[in-house]
Order: structure tokens, then sequence, then C-alpha cells
């Protein structure tokens, strides 16, 4: 790989990377959809996540076991991106972005939880780990999510 940091539209000049490198997302990208494009358009099959900047309006989730069901709710403004891990795996072929989150508002508050969505409030700069094989996930009925197999 010949840049060590790639944005949305020049990820494309990059196919198969082996090295990490840093994809900065740009003020008003939907992050989940920009990273998953990228990602598909670099054709990594799977990578390990991380990251900071900001968020515009993120909606973040708890899963609750007893009812295995996430419970989203959506948090308007901007919100500092304290911390951002993850990973990029399979599932039934898909490339599939499992992410959480921990934020922070103007008020010093914190919160966090798995990130269903969020648009770019500033900027996004993530870290990506690329895989040499590609990792994949298989649901888990008893837990009602698709786990790493």
């Amino acid at each position: 790989m010949s840049k060590s940091a790639l944005d949305s539209h020049s990820c494309s000049q990059c196919k198969d990377p082996v090295d990490p490198f840093i994809l900065v997302l740009h003020q008003g990208e939907n992050v989940l959809e920009s990273l998953l494009a990228s990602a598909n358009t670099m054709n990594i099959q799977s990578a390990s996540l991380s990251g900071l900047g900001a968020f515009k309006d993120p909606n973040i989730a708890y899963y609750r076991l007893s009812t295995q069901q996430y419970e989203c709710k959506t948090f308007p403004g901007i919100f500092e991106l304290m911390s951002f891990n993850g990973n990029l795996t399979q599932i039934d072929g898909k490339l599939s972005a499992h992410v959480h989150v921990t934020l922070g508002d103007d008020d010093h508050h914190v919160i966090g939880g798995h990130l269903m969505g969020a648009i770019v409030g500033v900027t996004v700069e993530i870290t990506v780990v690329p895989f040499k094989n590609a990792i994949h996930r298989k649901m888990d009925a008893g837990l009602g999510l698709c786990l790493i197999s």
C-alpha cells in the first residue's frame, strides 16, 4: 500500500491492502456506510478497527439479552468520539461492521454502546488493520446474535 491515510474517495487506489492504514471520513458522511463501501472497494474481507473524531446525531444501542433486542437511542447534536472499537467480518458472504463507541458531550457526560449509525460531525479517523483471511459470523440462536465462528 502506497498511502498510510486514505479517504472514502481515494480508497479505490488501493486494492487488497495488507498494511494498516487510517481511513479519514469527512463532515457529512454516513460513518457506517462510508466505512463498509470503502472496505468493499478495497476488497477487505475482515479487519480490526479503532478510531476517534466527532459524530453528529449518533444512534447507539444496548443489547438486552432477556429480550434479544437492541434498544436504540439517537442523541441529537455533535459528540466527541472518544473511542471507536470494532471489526469487519463476514455474515453470509456480506461484509458487516461491529462497532462500539464511547462519546462525550459538551457537558463532559459520557455515553456509549453499539453503533447503529452516525454522521461525521467534524472528522472521523479510523485505523483499519486488515486480516489476511476472512473472519465469519454465524447466528447463535440462544443469544440472538451473530457471533464469530
